[in-house]
């Protein structure tokens, strides 16, 4: 099965309901566990995509203020759109889908700025009150049932994650010879970054445990080789992307093997790095032996599971 950190959102509920102090805590606290600040460059390029579109200046308003100021720009499109909640709709999959999908997407990673940000130093930390705050204020404007709150809550926790990822990599590992820099938040974060909260946050990037953990982050992540091109959009928006350019038709099932190789190259259809165009190649030769019936696979096997392992798809 693929495996994109923060690509698509599963919000499938067995239950029905959404009990936030056990059925998602298991995924929050594994959240935890990994919630380092610092990853290698090349794994914080598509945290960095996401995160840098989110943060444009909005020209048209001429203003430059991140959070709150975000925040009061979505009621203003809601109220312009006649206050008609927008609808998200989930694929088969229960991963989002539709048209504002990408809207949906980028009002996460806005509240889970403004909300949370540098806060707390763990997402477990994060008090009840404020989640149900998160949860209601996504309601306000999107017309999404409750069952489908566990994993967006998860979502969120990521999106928090990735913005101190940001944070640290931008604003205090670069400045670390520099204490004096590190005493001011820096000033496109004003608005939603309490300077308690960022002192609260140097600190304990410059702590031991901080260190430890972050090496522990760093081994696991030099596993994930592949990276991917296709940004928060993640397969469902790849799979839009095939369709307009009739790459594939609205009804074809695309094979794994054929989603993830062209989910690793650029606009030019080129792969990034060498190692990620061989394994690829690899992957292209064995989904073509196995549609000509030169290799024998059992049931559940394909191409990619041949060349990177049952559990391990990206």
């Amino acid at each position: 099965m693929d495996h994109e950190a923060g690509d698509d959102i599963y919000y499938n509920n067995s239950e029905g309901e959404y009990n936030d102090d056990s059925s998602q805590a298991s995924e929050e606290d594994e959240m935890d566990n990994n919630d380092a600040q610092v990853n290698n460059d090349a794994q914080l390029d598509n945290i960095d995509a996401q995160l840098d579109n989110d943060d444009q200046v909005d020209n048209d308003a001429h203003v430059n203020k991140r959070g709150l100021t975000r925040l009061t720009k979505w009621r203003a499109k809601f109220e312009k759109s006649g206050g008609k909640k927008w609808p998200i709709t989930f694929d088969a999959l229960g991963r989002v889908d539709g048209v504002h999908r990408p809207k949906f997407s980028s009002f996460l990673g806005d509240i889970a700025r403004s909300e949370v940000g540098l806060r707390y130093l763990k997402w477990k930390e994060v008090p009840k009150d404020d989640k149900n705050k998160m949860w209601a204020l996504i309601q306000q404007l999107f017309e999404i049932d409750d069952c489908r709150r566990g994993p967006i809550m998860v979502r969120l926790g990521g999106l928090r994650r990735s913005f101190r990822t940001k944070m640290f990599k931008r604003h205090v590992r670069p400045n670390l010879a520099r204490p004096t820099v590190l005493e001011k938040v820096p000033k496109m974060y004003h608005t939603i970054v309490k300077k308690e909260h960022w002192d609260r946050f140097v600190a304990h990037s410059k702590s031991d445990e901080f260190k430890v953990v972050s090496k522990s982050a760093k081994e696991v992540l030099a596993q994930y080789v592949y990276d991917h091109t296709m940004g928060r959009g993640g397969y469902p928006y790849l799979r839009e992307k095939l369709v307009q350019n009739k790459e594939i038709a609205a009804d074809d099932c695309p094979s794994r093997a054929f989603i993830w190789r062209k989910g690793r190259v650029n606009k030019e259809g080129e792969y990034k790095m060498p190692v990620v165009k061989g394994v690829a190649d690899d992957i292209a030769e064995n989904e073509a032996k196995i549609n000509a019936g030169s290799v024998n696979v059992e049931p559940g096997t394909d191409a990619l599971t041949l060349v990177l392992g049952k559990e391990r798809g990206g």
